[in-house]
């Protein structure tokens, strides 16, 4: 990833990158197994910290209660959101001043 992103750095290549998003009820079963799954909890913080590195984005989504779209009603299965779960990510990538915001009016 490192090459990767230090390539898009010497290229004008902008990089934005989001871990996907889970059901409230995957999430809780993640978090019920503790030890079996930590590694899930790791990972959004190394790669944040190589993204942060080449000053590109990366945000964390497995958890997207707090937009309000975590139930699992909002999903297509466990796994993958809806139209709904990815436009609610978008409007919170701008309102966190994403470089997305030069492109779009969300207003």
């Amino acid at each position: 990833m490192e090459a990767f992103l230090a390539y898009c750095k010497v290229n004008g290549i902008k990089v934005i990158a989001f871990e996907p998003p889970f059901t409230a009820s995957v999430v809780e079963r993640i978090e019920a197994k503790g030890e079996k799954y930590q590694y899930m909890n790791e990972i959004s913080s190394r790669i944040f910290d190589v993204f942060e590195k080449y000053q590109f984005e990366f945000y964390d989504y497995s958890d997207v209660a707090n937009l309000g779209c975590g139930a699992d009603s909002f999903f297509i299965d466990g796994f993958h959101g809806s139209e709904v779960v990815y436009i609610k990510m978008f409007q919170d990538m701008i309102q966190q001043g994403s470089c997305l915001e030069l492109y779009c009016d969300i207003g």
